[in-house]
Order: structure tokens, then C-alpha cells, then sequence
């Protein structure tokens, strides 16, 4: 059975993650990224401009490779870890 993992992030929630994307660079270039080591995986999603938010679809075909491994969303290409701000 095929099932979808569903996000909806309001603009504040873009704004905060995201403060000099526009939503037009976001909807084109928002990707899964799998965390299975030092560089993620990068994973197409399906984005939908709702107006006052967007709507980040991920397929069943985004499983995650191992039971440890985790994701996030980010811009294409964005893969160093290295990079990212985490939380501690």
C-alpha cells in the first residue's frame, strides 16, 4: 500500500528557517535530505504553493535506509552536514 508523508509550513516557519529564500526558489528546490552519515542523501519531494504556506509531500519510496537514520528538509545541493546549524 503506497502512503505519503505530509508536511504543511506556515510563512513564519519559512521565514525562520529560510529568511532569504524567496517561496518561488523554495518550492523548485526543497529536497528530502536522508542523514545516513557525514553527507546527506539528497531526495526529491513534491511542494505545493498553498498561498500562505506550502505543502512538502514525501512518497513511500522516502523510506529511510536504516532503523538509526533520520531526515530533514533543505535546499538542493545542500548536502555537508557540515554546514548545517544542529541543535544542541
Amino acid at each position: 500500500m503506497a502512503s505519503t508523508l505530509e508536511f504543511v509550513l506556515q510563512q513564519r516557519e519559512l521565514d525562520c528557517m529560510w529568511p532569504s529564500v524567496s517561496r518561488a526558489d523554495l518550492v523548485k528546490n526543497l529536497r528530502q535530505m536522508v542523514l545516513a552519515g557525514p553527507k546527506a542523501i539528497e531526495r526529491a519531494v513534491v511542494v505545493t504553493d498553498l498561498g500562505d504556506r506550502i505543502r512538502v509531500q514525501l512518497g513511500s519510496s522516502n523510506l529511510l535506509p536504516g532503523k538509526n537514520d533520520g531526515f530533514a528538509l533543505a535546499l538542493a545541493g545542500d548536502t555537508d552536514l557540515s554546514n548545517w546549524v544542529l541543535p544542541k
